[in-house]
């Protein structure tokens, strides 16, 4: 079993704290003296490794299309506590679906981790406690949002109907922006063990530091698995006990458990052998990106994508904090870092630059559409109605906007507007197709483009039809677009440049599909 450390608040706190100083997205080798993750696993071989959302049991599955089945002798945790291998399939018992965690397969695992016995599971909530604000929903100094991806188990299915002081359970994925994006948000019946943060410290002193919003004091706060010390930065889980006298405002006194986490995926180190390299897939935020080299991380997971390069330029080029992503690799054991081999998004991403049509707080209308700005994720201070806005955004499933960036841009007359994303829709008796909600009329284009699946772009002139078996039907100049529009599908990649806007549709402008 791997070794603890365990401290009393009466030994020195100070020498923790500045013992070290890293990046918090740093990998550590497991041989290094630092522990990558939890006690041990069940016997065997490696697979693979991995990280998602459980979304339905059966065994269980993560992300919706990996199955594992659970080995009867595998290692479940949740928040830190054992879970009953067996348990995890019964109604009402195991892990809840929605938490994110992250597992370790047996050699069964196939080369891409859809299948493998699961032989350790270690799930975490990153808040449990009150609600200590309802708009903003915030969750024991935790800015917490929600989309119609996001499990419920709420009054309502309204996360607004939720009242201050309503102890609630949180599960999802931390941004770089000081939020929380739910994948799973509870009303608990009963009062929870502990109240819990997951989260990096910041303002560390030698009376206490931050997570978010909230300040937590280290009086009598027993560490765990910290042998670096604490520092700015550092990835900790934050347990402590229920409080009656808790106001929303005010310093947390009752925590008496601070476990310090691995950077990414870290149960592989528990096992006595373990692989120079094992297939991986993680599913998570993006919090950093590094141009040279080509690096993302997703909360503390380094991903190397330069492989990408050849193959993923549509996918790379739209790259953005906050978005949420999937990528399947290579895990190199001694440094942490996956290699991957391929990268999907798994929001629909969309670029606007447009005029504001009317800005309310973190609430923006654009092009007709509303988005709600992520908490944290931008300084409205200086926006207004009219001003030109460029934003970065991803939409849910039932279309909302979340805007992960938004800065005013004065580089372009107004009327000059941009739209890239997703095509959402395609009405072919209207002769539109929609981005993020927004209709386009097909027939008004200046120019039409695609770009081939080697990458050639080829430009559609006026009077000349393009009709490939490969290719979708472009239409001649003045004559109907239904071919065409018949032609597209959702899904579909479509950049619109130099367009402008006439109030209920976008009109005219480059047309660029990929």
């Amino acid at each position: 079993m791997s070794p603890r450390l365990i401290l009393p608040a009466c030994l020195s706190l100070a020498s923790l704290i500045l013992a070290a100083c890293g990046n918090p997205d740093a990998t550590r080798s497991p041989s290094s003296g630092e522990p990558r993750g939890g006690d041990e696993v069940a016997e065997g071989g490696i697979g693979g490794s991995g990280s998602g959302t459980a979304s339905g049991y059966g065994s269980i599955w993560v992300g919706g299309n990996r199955h594992f089945p659970i080995a009867e002798d595998a290692i479940v945790r949740l928040d830190g506590r054992p879970v009953a291998a067996n348990s995890v399939n019964a109604e009402g018992q195991g892990l809840p679906l929605g938490i994110t965690l992250e597992y370790l397969l047996a050699e069964d695992a196939s080369d891409d981790l859809m299948q493998g016995t699961a032989i350790a599971i270690d799930a975490w909530h990153q808040v449990i406690g009150p609600v200590t604000s309802v708009a903003p929903l915030t969750v024991l100094g935790q800015p917490v949002f929600t989309t119609a991806d996001t499990l419920l188990s709420v009054p309502g299915d309204d996360p607004a109907l939720l009242q201050p002081g309503d102890l609630v359970a949180v599960a999802g994925m931390p941004n770089s922006f000081g939020s929380v994006r739910a994948t799973r948000l509870s009303l608990l019946g009963d009062a929870p063990l502990d109240w819990q943060i997951v989260g990096r410290i910041s303002d560390l002193d030698a009376s206490g530091f931050r997570i978010r919003n909230q300040r937590i004091s280290l009086d009598g706060i027993a560490l765990e698995n910290c042998h670096a010390g604490l520092s700015n930065g550092s990835k900790v889980v934050i347990q402590a006990s229920a409080s009656t006298t808790f106001l929303s405002d005010e310093r947390l006194q009752t925590a008496h458990r601070l476990i310090c986490q691995p950077e990414g995926l870290g149960l592989f180190s528990s096992k006595a052998s373990v692989p120079a390299q094992i297939p991986a897939a993680f599913d998570g935020v993006i919090t950093d990106i590094q141009l040279l080299p080509l690096t993302i991380s997703l909360d503390g997971q380094l991903v190397h994508l330069e492989g990408l390069l050849a193959t993923g330029v549509n996918t790379l080029r739209d790259l953005a904090l906050g978005a949420r992503v999937e990528v399947d690799g290579v895990l190199d054991t001694a440094n942490g870092v996956i290699t991957a081999t391929r990268l999907s998004s798994r929001d629909p991403l969309v670029r606007i630059e447009a005029p504001i049509d009317h800005i309310l707080g973190d609430v923006i209308s654009v092009l007709g559409q509303t988005a709600l700005i992520i908490p944290g994720a931008a300084n409205t201070g200086n926006f207004s109605d009219g001003a030109r806005i460029s934003i970065s955004a991803f939409t849910d499933s039932l279309g909302q906007l979340f805007v992960t960036s938004a800065q005013i841009d004065d580089s372009a007359a107004k009327q000059d507007i941009l739209l890239h994303g997703e095509i959402s829709a395609v009405n072919s008796v209207s002769g539109t197709f929609s981005v993020a909600g927004i209709p386009f009329n097909a027939a008004s284009a200046d120019s039409l483009r695609i770009k081939t699946v080697d990458g050639v772009i080829t430009l559609i002139e006026a009077g000349l039809c393009l009709a490939q078996s490969d290719l979708p039907l472009f239409p001649c100049a003045n004559t109907d677009t239904t071919e065409f529009l018949n032609g597209l599908a959702p899904g579909s990649y479509v950049e619109i440049s130099n367009a402008w806007y006439d109030g209920a549709l976008l009109q005219g402008g480059e047309v660029l599909l990929r």
